[in-house]
């Protein structure tokens, strides 16, 4: 059990609320948290802990200079600890920004002191104007230009609600995910990385370039359907010209994820919703081996309180004459209702 200190810095509340979410968590996992806002951290004997995490929030571009005076005084104590930094800024609402390396607000933070967190996050937070002060209300909508959707008459408006089926594991954000997005007028689905780390993407592109004909092979199911794309920022400069132009768009990503999007209609609050979330069970294995897959999806399907209609749907993604049996590849569905 490690003994884990959460520090936050929190301007409406919103740091506050993040961490007490973490803590949470964490703590149902068998570990002990301690929450400290940063204006009561100091009678702390912050050696007792074993992991040190700072939170703090934006407000008119930076984080609090109590944040930045905190680490400058302490930094050599947390390069000591294991050790975590996360910031809460509501432009990491937009999907290319939600990611620590390319969050603007997170990075220029990083220049500014002398510290390497072991690990770091971003939060896009909230927006609450009918709670803030004019000069606040007013400042705040002249950086985010005059949306509509942000007014001071207005209750407050969250733009974009995530819902992120992760695995429980320390290093999560280097394992897939299945997410389900909501947007003010369009919604998404998928799976893929969260924010994958340069070192497992670098691995990805390791993999392109050592089997290119065989990670073809893979991703050619998705030449025959037209819902899913491949989505996630890219880098610019090419990495690689030796990379066939048909790869790519694998191989350039700095993270990467399959993503289904739709406009918001009626399928967003009718019960056919359901069938369009329907997932395929990824089965590796020979195909005599596929009655155990098929009950158990089964069984969950039912568990579950819901009722199976039709048949199942087999799909091959691995060819039976140029693979072993051991590792052939097919995605198993099943319609449900």
């Amino acid at each position: 059990m490690a003994n884990i200190l959460f520090i936050y810095a929190t301007t409406d509340g919103q740091t506050k609320k993040i961490s007490l979410r973490l803590q949470k968590v964490i703590e149902q996992q068998g570990h002990k948290v301690t929450l400290c806002s940063i204006t009561e951290c100091s009678g702390l004997d912050l050696q007792s802990f074993d992991k040190i995490v700072i939170g703090a929030s934006i407000r008119y571009g930076r984080h609090s200079p109590l944040v930045t005076d905190f680490i400058n005084r302490n930094k050599k104590l947390l390069d000591s600890k294991s050790n975590a930094f996360f910031s809460v800024n509501v432009v990491a609402r937009k999907p290319e920004k939600s990611r620590p390396e390319a969050n603007p607000y997170l990075q220029k933070f990083l220049r500014r002191i002398s510290w390497n967190p072991k690990e770091l996050a971003v939060f896009a937070g909230k927006i609450d104007y009918p709670s803030y002060r004019f000069i606040d209300w007013l400042m705040i909508r002249l950086i985010i230009h005059r949306d509509p959707r942000f007014s001071r008459d207005k209750p407050p408006y969250k733009s974009t609600l995530w819902l992120t089926f992760k695995r429980p594991l320390s290093d999560w954000q280097d394992a897939p995910a299945f997410f389900f997005e909501l947007g003010a007028d369009s919604w998404r689905y998928g799976m893929g990385f969260y924010s994958a780390s340069k070192e497992t993407m670098d691995r990805l592109r390791q993999l392109i370039e050592r089997k290119p004909v065989e990670f073809e092979q893979m991703i050619a199911f998705l030449a025959d359907q037209d819902r899913f794309i491949v989505e996630g920022e890219q880098y610019k400069r090419l990495i690689n010209p030796a990379v066939s132009e048909h790869l790519r768009p694998w191989h350039q990503r700095k993270s990467v994820y399959l993503a289904c999007n739709r406009l918001s209609d009626r399928q967003l609050f009718d019960k056919e919703l359901l069938r369009e979330l329907i997932t395929g069970f990824m089965y590796i294995g020979p195909y005599s081996g596929e009655g155990p897959t098929i009950e158990s999806l089964h069984a969950f399907i039912r568990n579950n309180g819901h009722e199976r209609c039709g048949k199942h749907h087999e799909i091959y993604l691995s060819d039976p004459r140029r693979t072993a049996p051991e590792k052939l590849k097919s995605i198993i569905r099943q319609p449900m209702q």
